[in-house]
């Protein structure tokens, strides 16, 4: 941007163009279409988009590959350089560069053992921590489960408990310890605790705008029921994503 040039170059007319590599000189981009982009843009869920970017078969999707790759085997190797950990190297990478997932969080999606397999056909040395962890049966860098988030240690080699702000209620933890009382295809029932029911909608078709279909009004009703019981005082709707619902 201080340059007004580098890869691309934006014209006086608001025209963007791009550097030709043979040349050097700046010319029109050409419309670049691949069936890899089209297939990430339909998928709702971060992973599907990635896994559809890094695993498919045309040139748009190695490049975001090996792209991918390396990024993924320079994050592992800066440990302990910058991080004795990995949860602030994810943090570094969302906090400052607004990344949705950080390098770790973003392997766990594209699977680590699949991709590392990949990695080692294709020769690329993947950090000696990183097959210590598959090897010891681990097969993710972060794990949920009975309610506890897990890391793997590289320094000590074991998983590490992720401590959680007690004024902060995470739906994703607090379900894994089986709180839910009843799933539908678009919506749950949660309970909170103290009385408290969660009404949280999950749509099967718009997973990231939520809009109320029947299921979502059915778990309402399933809710409601079991406050006008006595069972329960209070009921809150939400859920753990960042667009409450689309209506």
């Amino acid at each position: 941007q201080k340059t007004k040039a580098g890869f691309y170059k934006k014209n006086e007319d608001r025209s963007i163009h791009s550097v030709d590599f043979k040349t050097g000189e700046y010319s029109p981009m050409g419309l670049v279409r691949f069936d890899c982009f089209r297939i990430a843009k339909d998928r709702q869920k971060l992973a599907d988009k990635m896994i559809a970017l890094c695993y498919g078969d045309d040139r748009g999707s190695k490049f975001v590959w090996e792209v991918t790759a390396r990024s993924l085997i320079y994050s592992a190797n800066r440990i302990p350089e910058i991080s004795d950990d990995i949860v602030n190297i994810d943090n570094a990478l969302k906090w400052g560069y607004a990344w949705e997932a950080g390098p770790f969080e973003g392997w766990d999606a594209i699977g680590v053992r699949r991709s590392v397999d990949r990695m080692q056909s294709e020769g690329k040395k993947v950090p000696a921590w990183v097959l210590e962890m598959l090897e010891a049966g681990r097969e993710t860098f972060y794990c949920t489960e009975n309610g506890v988030r897990t890391y793997w240690c590289p320094m000590g080699k074991h998983p590490v408990i992720i401590e959680q702000n007690p004024k902060v209620l995470n739906l994703v933890l607090h379900k894994s310890a089986g709180n839910t009382l009843k799933r539908d295809l678009s919506a749950s029932v949660n309970d909170l605790g103290d009385g408290v029911l969660n009404v949280e909608f999950h749509s099967i078709l718009q997973p990231t705008l939520h809009p109320i279909d029947s299921s979502y009004v059915e778990m309402i009703n399933y809710a409601i029921d079991l406050i006008e019981k006595g069972d329960y005082r209070a009921m809150v709707l939400g859920h753990q994503g960042a667009n409450f619902s689309a209506g």
